[in-house]
């Protein structure tokens, strides 16, 4: 009987001897899975559902001005200009950019208007927003091209209308855009 248990102890040592002699390297650790979170933290499908597109808690409101445009109409000393031209309007929560152009007052010219501002609602005059020149370009009458200086400030009356928006200067001169996004 000692002898078998002796036997056994030989055996057993000899097994783990040898697996450690064929493999001294230790094998890695198998990676942890990942983290699953609970039931319990995992919002209800419903209230995500009604939740879908609404700002977070504490979130700024967005502006019903946010958003992408073209150019639909343009007016010009109380006139509906026949040929608008073409152009667009990126109105993001702090900076809208356009880009437009239009055929000139003389055969053969052109209206171009470039620009980059921030914007903000006035405090002063309701319903009208303060636009400030981060850059732009535009062309005159003339056609010559104007550098507006960084800085300047321009006080415009921002609507909604008829699934777009409409920027005036003053109430003889305005642009309107179409909402494309």
């Amino acid at each position: 009987m000692k002898m078998r248990a002796s036997w056994a102890l030989v055996f057993g040592a000899g097994l783990a001897l040898g697996k450690a002699w064929q493999d001294p390297v230790p094998a890695p650790t198998p990676p942890t899975p990942a983290a699953v979170p609970t039931p319990a933290a995992q919002e209800p499908a419903a209230a995500k559902a009604e939740n879908e597109g609404k700002p977070a808690v504490g979130a700024p409101k967005a502006s019903p001005f946010v958003g992408v445009y073209r150019l639909s109409a343009r007016h010009s000393e109380g006139d509906k200009v026949l040929d608008p031209g073409s152009g667009h309007l990126v109105v993001t929560a702090r900076h809208l950019v356009l880009a437009a152009a239009a055929p000139g007052p003389k055969v053969g010219s052109l209206l171009l208007r470039t620009s980059v501002r921030t914007w903000s609602p006035s405090r002063e005059h309701k319903g009208r927003m303060v636009t400030r020149v981060v850059a732009g370009w535009l062309t005159d009458d003339e056609g010559n091209l104007v550098v507006e200086p960084a800085g300047t400030e321009e006080l415009r009356t921002f609507e909604l209308v008829r699934g777009g928006i409409r920027i005036a200067q003053d109430h003889r001169n305005w642009l309107e855009f179409e909402r494309i996004e």
